[in-house]
C-alpha cells in the first residue's frame, strides 16, 4: 500500500497545512528545545522522521503559511552543535534527498550556517556502516541518516543532547512491546540529562493489539493447540509469537494479521496444500459463539476483519478514530475554508483516507497517553510531563534521561 497515510497521499498538502494543524505543537517543541539546548555547549539534536519539508526547522510560519526560513533561529539554538536527521527513506519524493533540498532552499548550507554530511558510502550515501557519533563531525554539521525506526538507531550510545520524536513513532509502535523497545533505543543514544520531546495525537488505537491476542487465545482453546500469531501489517518487520497451552508443542494454526485483515490458516507440509477443512465449520461456529461476527469461511482459511464494527469493543475503536481525525479535518476547514478551498479539499481527502485505514487497524498505531507515559518510565525516563495544546487534538510529552542510569537497570518485565 503506497497511499496509507496523509504524508504519502498528499505530502505537499500535509506540509502546507502544518502551520495551521501543528502550529501549537511545533511552537511548544521549538521553545522547549531552545530552553534546554541553550545550557549546553555545541549540543546535538536528533530529529526522528524529519520528512521532506523538515518541519518545523526549515520554514517559518506566518499567518498560517510556510514563509521564509528558520535558519537563524536554528543556528542560534545549536551554535556549533550538530543536527541529526533520520528518515525511513532517502528518495527524492518524501525522504532525506528532498529534505536536504528543502534545507538548501532555506539557506541552511550557505557560509556561516551549516554543512551537509552524508555519513554512508558513495553507493549508499545516507546509510552509515557503523553507529554515528555526531561529535566526530565538524561543528555545525547537519547529518542525514536513512533507517527504519523499527531497527536499532544508527547512533553511538550517549551521543545526543535532545531528541525530537514528533508525530512519527505511532507509525512503528503497533504493540506495547515495540513502544517500550523504541523508547529504550532512544534512551540509549541520549546523554545523561538529555531531553526527549514526544508529539502524539489524543487517541488510543492500542485495542487492535488486544483484539489479535484475544482471537489467538480463543483459537488456541477452540483448536486445542498452539496458534502462531503473525503480525504482518508491515511485511518488512514481521512479528511472530506462539499463543496456546504450554503442554501443546504442536503448531495447529497460524493467525496472519495483514493489511487485508485476519486470516486463520493451517500450515501445510512442503508440497501439501494449506487447509482448514474439515474443521472450518466447527471453528467458525465456535468463534461465533464467542462473539465474533463477520467472517468468511473458505476451503483454505477463515478470514475476519481486524476491526469489526459489529463487535462492541471494535466499534469503540472506530468511534475514537473517527473523532480524532474529524477534529483534524475540522481544524483545517475552519482555518483555510474561506481562503484556500483547494488545499482544504486535498487535506480533507488525505485525512479521510488515513482515517479509514486507521479505523481498520492497519496504519497509525497511536498508543494512549497513559501507555506512552508508562512505557517512558519503564525504560528510565523521569520528569515526564504532558502538555495538551489548546483547541488541538495533539499533545506533547517532555521527558528526561537522568544523570546516572542505564535502560537495562530500569526495564521491567
Amino acid at each position: 500500500m503506497t497511499e496509507r497515510d496523509v504524508q504519502n497521499f498528499a505530502p505537499g498538502a500535509y506540509a502546507q497545512s502544518a502551520p495551521l494543524l501543528l502550529a501549537d505543537q511545533h511552537a511548544f517543541l521549538l521553545e522547549t528545545l531552545e530552553r534546554v539546548l541553550a545550557r549546553r555547549v555545541a549540543p546535538t539534536l536528533l530529529v526522528l522522521g524529519s520528512g521532506a519539508e523538515v518541519l518545523p526547522y526549515s520554514h517559518d510560519y506566518v499567518n498560517g503559511r510556510l514563509e521564509g526560513t528558520r535558519r537563524e533561529r536554528i543556528k542560534h539554538m545549536l551554535g556549533d552543535g550538530r543536527l541529526v536527521l533520520i528518515d525511513v527513506t532517502d528518495d527524492a519524493v518524501s525522504g532525506l534527498t528532498r529534505g536536504a533540498e528543502t534545507l538548501a532552499r532555506c539557506g541552511f548550507f550557505e557560509p556561516g550556517y551549516f554543512r551537509k554530511v552524508l555519513p554512508g558510502s558513495p553507493a549508499r550515501p545516507f546509510v552509515p556502516s557503523t553507529p554515528v557519533d555526531a561529535d566526530d563531525y565538524p561543528p555545525g554539521s547537519i547529518i542525514l541518516i536513512c533507517q527504519n525506526l523499527r531497527d536499532p538507531l544508527l547512533l553511538a550510545a550517549g551521543s545526543v543532547d535532545a531528541v525530537d520524536a514528533n508525530l512519527c513513532l505511532h507509525h512503528v509502535t503497533q504493540t506495547r512491546n515495540l513502544l517500550v523497545a523504541t523508547y529504550a533505543a532512544i534512551f540509549e543514544v541520549m546523554k545523561p540529562g538529555g531531553l526527549l520531546h514526544l508529539g502524539e495525537g489524543r487517541v488510543d488505537m492500542g485495542s487492535t493489539e488486544g483484539k489479535m491476542l484475544r482471537l489467538a487465545r480463543d483459537l488456541a482453546e477452540i483448536c486445542g493447540s498452539t496458534v502462531e500469531l503473525a503480525d504482518l501489517r508491515d511485511p518488512s518487520h514481521p512479528s511472530r509469537s506462539d499463543i496456546g497451552p504450554a503442554d501443546s508443542p504442536d503448531l495447529g494454526y497460524e493467525l496472519q494479521v495483514t493489511a487485508d485483515g485476519l486470516a486463520l490458516v493451517r500450515p501445510g507440509r512442503p508440497g501439501c496444500p494449506i487447509t482448514v477443512s474439515p474443521a472450518s465449520s466447527h471453528i467458525g461456529e465456535a468463534l461465533k459463539s464467542r462473539g465474533y461476527r463477520q467472517m468468511l469461511i473458505l476451503p483454505d482459511s477463515i478470514v475476519l476483519p481486524l476491526v469489526d464494527p459489529l463487535m462492541a469493543r471494535d466499534a469503540c475503536h472506530v468511534e475514537e478514530v473517527f473523532r480524532y481525525y474529524d477534529a483534524l479535518a475540522d481544524r483545517a476547514t475552519r482555518g483555510y475554508g474561506n481562503k484556500d478551498e483547494h488545499l482544504v479539499r486535498l487535506v480533507t481527502e488525505a485525512i479521510h483516507l488515513e482515517r479509514g485505514n486507521a479505523a481498520r487497524g492497519v496504519v497509525e498505531f497511536y498508543q494512549s497517553e497513559e501507555a506512552n507515559t508508562k512505557a517512558l518510565a519503564s525504560v528510565g525516563f523521569t520528569d515526564i510531563v504532558s502538555t495538551h495544546h489548546k483547541d488541538s487534538p495533539l499533545y506533547s510529552i517532555v521527558a528526561r534521561r537522568p544523570a546516572s542510569m542505564s535502560p537495562s537497570s530500569m526495564m521491567r518485565g
